[in-house]
């Protein structure tokens, strides 16, 4: 509240309306109260404390008909003339509500005009402000944060051809959609930084017109989008790269959405499957391939993949005729938020490595065979022989002794006749002779048992002296 008191201007104040003929006033209403103010708003402190007695009040209205404040009149002595007061106060109010309304405006417009200040400098999109021959006339702090440039006065005044555009030519460009259409969106130019690097800037923009409707100036936003468009160059290029796999891969590269359905196959896939048109097998249930006994063990690693588990299996396709055998993989594809949005796998025909394994096996089952019957002919083999050498083995035993027996008796009377003395010596060197030929013929038949004992591994060695010159002479 204004107080003016007594000829003088009072500091301003806060002044609740609650309980006062303030009230009344502010709802549009001109209140008059001629005496004994008081008496009818006890609690209105500012009356009490100016000892008032009477007041009159008439609201201040805009050019839209709403009160936007109100002027009175408080007296210290009763109001003798009504009609007066009320036209004074008529009069005053046209003039205050006019004043108060421009200054309001004012107001309103310092902070419309604050608020654009504060937008213009803190957006992160640059803005340019330029004449239709390319003169700068505006930028942000964005814009100079984007171009790399440290004062406005170094773009203002400035031409936008020669400074920003990296190629001249689009500004025609833009200048020509702006002509067609007055504003554009999503334009994209290049701009060059002041050190010379171009980027690629993605901009909004559109024309100003003078009373006449004639453009005068450009105006737009701009913001750098270098890295955007080589994320995604990178990104189309990746695609690529994965499609062209995709589609030349030598195996079936397939797609399962979250109800279990194909949504998706590569040319090689569509051939496993005996179509030709991708349409033939989107949803279709991916366990409709399966063949029966191999279908609820698919149908638990399939749920299991919607949970986010990878897995690899074999199966055997639901096929008319000769079987077909398939390996398979479900590898989870999950969205930004972590979840499995659909399934991608490779599925490869085994078909042939499974014949392959049935002949193998078949011909291991073949060859164990003829290794059991081998090990049993090898084994009645080992047995006849081992029989034949125990024969021989009581065949030898037999003979030495059958051989040995005479044999002590020829060198046992050859030894006693050699100790005659009655016999010439003609005769003692036939005696000899037949001793030393016995004892040849009894190592003989000892080395026989030797070879027999070593062939049973029960050779025993005995370290005896001999002579060596008689040894010698009987190897000779």
């Amino acid at each position: 509240i204004a107080l003016s008191t007594m000829g003088e201007i009072a500091d301003n104040m806060e002044y609740s309306l609650v309980d006062t003929p303030c009230e009344d006033v502010m709802n549009g209403t001109l209140c008059s109260y001629e005496k004994d103010i008081l008496a009818k708003f006890p609690r209105d402190k500012l009356l009490v404390d100016m000892n008032a007695e009477s007041y009159m009040g008439i609201p201040l209205w805009d050019s839209n008909s709403q009160v936007i404040g109100l002027i009175a009149i408080v007296g210290c002595s009763p109001i003798r003339n009504k009609f007066l007061f009320e036209t004074i106060l008529q009069i005053v109010a046209v003039r205050a509500s006019a004043e108060l309304e421009r200054r309001n405006a004012g107001f309103e417009l310092e902070k419309s005009e604050e608020k654009y200040r504060r937008i213009f400098e803190s957006i992160e999109d640059g803005y340019l402000l330029a004449q239709m021959d390319g003169l700068i006339l505006s930028v942000n702090p964005a814009a100079l944060r984007i171009l790399k440039y440290n004062d406005p006065d170094q773009l203002i005044g400035k031409n936008i051809l020669q400074d920003i555009y990296s190629k001249p030519h689009e500004r025609e460009g833009l200048k020509q959609k702006l002509m067609d259409y007055g504003s554009v969106n999503g334009y994209l130019l290049h701009f060059m930084q002041k050190g010379g690097r171009v980027i690629n800037a993605e901009c909004n923009a559109h024309l100003l017109y003078d009373v006449d409707g004639s453009p005068i100036a450009v105006e737009g936003t701009f913001r750098d989008v270098t890295e955007r468009n080589q994320a995604e160059a990178a990104l189309a290029q990746s695609e690529y790269r994965y499609r062209t796999l995709v589609l030349n891969a030598p195996y079936c590269i397939h797609e399962i959405n979250i109800k279990g359905e194909l949504i998706s196959m590569n040319p090689v896939g569509l051939d496993m499957m005996g179509v030709t048109e991708r349409k033939a097998i989107v949803g279709v249930p991916y366990l409709s391939s399966v063949c029966d006994k191999d279908r609820p063990y698919v149908a638990e690693l399939l749920d299991q993949a919607f949970t986010g588990k990878s897995s690899n299996f074999e199966f055997e396709a639901a096929t008319e005729g000769n079987p077909k055998f398939f390996s398979s993989s479900f590898v989870p594809i999950k969205n930004h938020t972590g979840q499995v949005e659909r399934l991608m796998g490779i599925t490869v025909d085994i078909t042939e490595r499974k014949k392959s394994e049935n002949e193998i096996k078949k011909h291991r089952e073949h060859l164990e065979e003829l290794v059991k019957e081998r090990t049993s002919e090898i084994t009645i083999a080992k047995e006849e022989a081992e029989s034949a050498n125990t024969a021989k083995n009581i065949f030898l035993a037999n003979m030495s002794h059958e051989l040995r027996t005479p044999l002590n008796a020829i060198l046992g009377f050859s030894d006693f006749l050699g100790k005659s003395s009655d016999l010439s010596g003609d005769q003692k060197h036939k005696l000899s002779l037949i001793h030393k030929s016995g004892r040849h013929l009894l190592s003989l038949i000892n080395d026989i048992l030797d070879v027999s004992r070593y062939e049973a591994g029960k050779i025993e060695l005995h370290p005896i002296s001999f002579h060596m010159g008689t040894f010698v002479d009987t190897i000779k």
